[in-house]
């Protein structure tokens, strides 16, 4: 079974709880549109953050309560494809949620008086890379030590990153819609380090995961 395979695995998992999810994120959605007056970007930030958080301790959770860990072992999933197909779902759910708020971040500009689309692909872009690098300092600890103990830890950090992530986004917004002097190389910068930081975790969430007693 490939990175695909085990993606389509989460997502059978995940489907239940569709209509729930969507109702999360739109009600992230709304959260940020009525907060956003001087802050458009927290209703890309919201949606991406919560939707992310909700799938990430959805399944590492669902692992642990049906022993779905010893049931890939059972159809030759190796620990280092779980890895990797875990982090690709969580990256998707990220991105889908991201667009979400893309959708309805015009709205929110609009109150606050700015320009619907300047720095729009900017801060969508920073968002996603915010969660990217909430998702990779997470899922180590998820691999590491199982939901059940991570838990509170997950929450601390998540309530910490969406403060980074919402921050991070909003400076790329204004620095791209006043043309304040973003330097060209700081958006590929950005995207550059969220890669090499989720390689990092990936690469110790397999070698935490590999030692686990499961």
């Amino acid at each position: 079974m490939n990175t695909l395979g085990f993606m389509a695995l989460d997502a059978r998992s995940v489907r239940p709880y569709t209509l729930p999810l969507i109702g999360a994120a739109v009600l992230g959605v709304a959260v940020g549109q009525l907060g956003s007056a001087g802050y458009p970007t927290a209703t890309l930030s919201i949606a991406a953050v919560i939707v992310t958080m909700l799938v990430s301790s959805y399944l590492f959770s669902l692992d642990e309560r049906s022993g779905l860990d010893t049931l890939y072992g059972l159809v030759r999933l190796t620990r280092a494809q779980v890895v990797i197909g875990r982090y690709a779902t969580l990256l998707t759910a990220a991105l889908v949620s991201t667009l979400l708020g893309v959708l309805a971040y015009p709205l929110a500009a609009w109150r606050a008086g700015a320009d619907a689309w300047a720095g729009l692909p900017e801060a969508a872009l920073g968002v996603w890379c915010g969660v990217g690098w909430m998702i990779a300092i997470q899922a180590p600890v998820c691999f590491r030590s199982g939901y059940t103990k991570a838990r509170f830890i997950l929450l601390v950090l998540a309530l910490a990153m969406f403060c980074v992530v919402m921050g991070g986004a909003s400076i790329l917004q204004f620095s791209v819609a006043t043309q304040s002097g973003l330097p060209g190389w700081g958006l590929p910068a950005l995207v550059l380090a969220t890669a090499a930081a989720l390689v990092g975790s990936g690469a110790l969430s397999i070698r935490w995961y590999r030692r686990r007693d499961l």
